[in-house]
């Protein structure tokens, strides 16, 4: 766990107007506090989102076979939490961008340029960034989120997550009081 748990409610309640500074800090904080569960929580492969590629066909995650991605299959199958950012149709081209967060705890910024060929879309060209969050990545690109939609992002996938391990948390615990039951009942049967 992060040594200061309170520092992002600190900059929340200390000021009524928050500067795009504070919001790369808030979202820093709030990476740290999800970090170390990141290992412990079921994650998507890229290739795998429900946002943004599924429709385009299976057989586009699968038709790889240009040189210069030889490792757009690795990434397709990175785990991590992705948020679709933006997408944009041209032609026969197709892209879609994605901020992401790794099992590792780095911000991703993910790039996918599909091209149709025949009746399919195949990955043309796939870019992955680690960036550094500053006021200039921010700004960068127009499409780029606001600070406080990152920071919101991520707390909606670990809101996700933790309903998740609470639905399956309770799954378990009715099957453990069935066991528990039956447990109770063998010294009642003989065989």
């Amino acid at each position: 766990m992060p040594s200061d748990n309170g520092a992002g409610v600190r900059i929340l309640m200390g000021k009524r107007k928050i500067t795009t500074e504070d919001w790369i800090e808030l979202i820093k904080f709030r990476v740290a506090l999800i970090k170390p569960f990141l290992d412990k929580i079921t994650l998507s492969g890229l290739g795998y989102t429900t946002e943004g590629i599924h429709w385009l066909g299976a057989n586009c995650l699968y038709n790889l076979h240009r040189p210069d991605i030889h490792d757009a299959q690795l990434w397709l199958k990175t785990q991590g939490f992705f948020k679709l950012i933006d997408r944009a149709e041209r032609g026969d081209s197709r892209r879609f961008t994605f901020l992401g967060l790794s099992r590792e705890g780095r911000l991703m910024d993910i790039q996918i340029r599909f091209e149709r060929q025949g009746n399919d879309y195949a990955i043309y060209k796939l870019t992955v960034d680690y960036p550094e969050i500053t006021v200039n990545w921010f700004d960068e690109y127009v499409w780029r989120p606001k600070p406080r939609s990152l920071f919101s992002y991520l707390g909606v996938f670990f809101e996700e997550a933790t309903k998740e391990k609470e639905d399956l948390y309770k799954k378990m615990e009715e099957v453990y009081k069935i066991m528990e039951f039956e447990k109770n009942l063998l010294p009642f049967v003989s065989g």
